[in-house]
This record gives structure tokens, C-alpha cells and sequence, in this order.
């Protein structure tokens, strides 16, 4: 009976019936690499392999490069000329092992040693992988980073303006107005004199016409506290009608009829009571 136990795998490895065989395995994963260029070569340069992905990063031929060529065209001039290449090499013979990138294609590269069975130097294996799209990436992820990062300077720096638009307005604003009605208020209560009926219309309407600039000038400030979070809401009872009346009263002078709109504006909401929040 034949004995068949080399023929059966260990451990997921295959048991080679000769070293033929195991070499042509290797040499047949070797070629049919594409995503990464492997190269091997002798001390001087002299190209010993070249695989498919090499002929994709690089644009040549096994057929063109085996024997034929030296490993110096698979670098650019300048990292010939800048010594580059030969500290790349001094490094992987001192340590077994150099990674890192070339000028020639974009390219991640590793440059390992190679021996002989006795594990003596015999040349070097170049592997590189192209990482054109990674690098691009890199790129564009960088320059979006940096956009984001002036849209939020621009942003701080808007918010900072609004900021001192308000709390100059706050001041600048409400300051005087607030003066103009206190004097209006004065004069219309007759305490600096008697006046005429006319002229106590006229002040009315000064007085009503100001607290409303005022009123708008304070639900600007509120929209502010609100975005920044610290608008506090104190619900209430609110009779509907009586507000409808204020809002008239505030932006209708005669001879607009301000009873009948608040009226009708009450009917239209069923004149009932809600909770809602006053603003003063």
C-alpha cells in the first residue's frame, strides 16, 4: 500500500513531492502579484526579478529589465544624486530592513536583505505598493480640514461681531430712548406745565411709538439669549384680548379703529385665556 501522508496538507500548508515543486508555487505567487511591486537584485544593481506588479508601477516588462538593467532607473536623479538611494541601501544591509518612500513613483517602499541558504547577504528585494490614491486622499482630507477650519474662524468671527453688535446696541440704544421716554412721560403727565390737548396727543404717540422701538430692540436681545441658552421661559396666564388690544395700540395710530380689531382678532381665537410668556 502506498503511503500517501506527504501528499496531505498540515495545517493548511501542502507537503511538496519535490523542491520543483515548492519553487514553482512561490514563483507562480510572485508573478501573479499585482497589487505590490516586488524586485530582486544583486549588490551592484543588476535586476534578478520582476514581477507584474512591477511592470504596472514602474510601465516595464520582466523581459526588459531581467539582466538587462540596473535598480538605479527605478529611482529619480535627484534621489541618486542626494544619496537617498544609497543610505536606503546602507540601511537595510546594517539592519536587514529600510522603509519608506522614493521621488520615482508614489509608492510605499520597503527594501529588505537577502541571503543565501548559509544566511549570508546575497542582494536585496525591493517590495513597494502604489499609494497614489492614499496619498491623493490624504490630500484632499488635509485641504477639507483646513476649509472647515477657516469656516469656523469666520464663524467665531461673526459671532463675536453680533456679540459686540449687541451689547453695543444694548447700550447705545436703549440708553437715549430710554431718556426720550422718560421726559415724553413728563411732559404728557403735565408736570412741567399745562399743555395743550393737541400737544398731549402728540406725546402719546411719541411715547407709544418709543416703547415700541424699545420692545423691539429688547426681543432682539432676547433672540440672543436664546441662541446662547440663556433665555429662561416663565409661562403665564395670558388674556387673549387684552393682548390683542396692546399689539394694536402699539402699531396702529387713529384713524384705524383699534377696539374693533382687537375685537375681531379675539373672535377669531375664541377669546379664550392661554399660558404663554410676557415680554417687558
Amino acid at each position: 500500500m502506498t503511503d500517501k501522508t506527504n501528499e496531505l496538507p498540515i495545517h493548511g500548508v501542502p507537503r511538496w513531492h519535490s523542491v520543483q515543486d515548492e519553487a514553482a508555487f512561490l514563483t507562480s505567487i510572485f508573478e501573479a502579484s499585482t497589487e505590490y511591486s516586488i524586485v530582486a537584485m544583486e549588490f551592484d544593481g543588476t535586476i534578478l526579478a520582476w514581477n507584474e506588479g512591477a511592470h504596472r508601477t514602474y510601465g516595464y516588462a520582466a523581459d526588459e529589465m531581467v539582466g538587462k538593467q540596473s535598480s538605479s532607473l527605478l529611482h529619480t536623479q535627484e534621489d541618486l544624486e542626494s544619496g537617498r538611494v544609497d543610505a536606503a541601501l546602507r540601511t537595510a544591509f546594517q539592519t536587514g530592513k529600510f522603509e519608506g518612500e522614493f521621488q520615482r513613483v508614489t509608492a510605499q517602499v520597503a527594501i529588505t536583505l537577502r541571503r543565501d541558504a548559509a544566511g549570508n547577504p546575497i542582494g536585496y528585494v525591493l517590495i513597494s505598493k502604489d499609494i497614489t490614491e492614499q496619498k491623493a486622499m490624504k490630500e484632499q482630507i488635509r485641504r477639507k480640514s483646513e476649509e472647515l477650519e477657516e469656516q469656523y474662524r469666520r464663524i467665531q468671527a461673526a459671532n463675536r461681531l453680533k456679540s459686540e453688535f449687541l451689547a453695543n446696541m444694548s447700550h447705545e440704544l436703549r440708553s437715549p430712548l430710554n431718556s426720550i421716554i422718560g421726559f415724553a412721560q413728563i411732559m404728557h403727565d403735565g408736570k412741567v406745565g399745562p399743555m395743550a390737548d393737541q400737544h398731549k396727543e402728540y406725546l402719546g404717540d411719541i411715547l407709544t411709538s418709543s416703547n415700541h422701538l424699545l420692545q423691539l430692540i429688547n426681543d432682539v436681545l432676547d433672540l440672543a439669549k436664546v441662541e446662547s441658552g440663556k433665555m429662561e421661559s416663565r409661562p403665564e396666564p395670558v388674556v387673549l384680548k387684552k393682548l390683542a388690544g396692546e399689539v394694536c395700540d402699539g402699531y396702529f395710530t387713529k384713524p384705524i379703529d383699534t377696539r374693533t380689531l382687537s375685537a375681531t382678532i379675539a373672535r377669531y381665537l375664541d377669546a379664550k385665556d392661554i399660558e404663554g410668556e410676557r415680554s417687558t
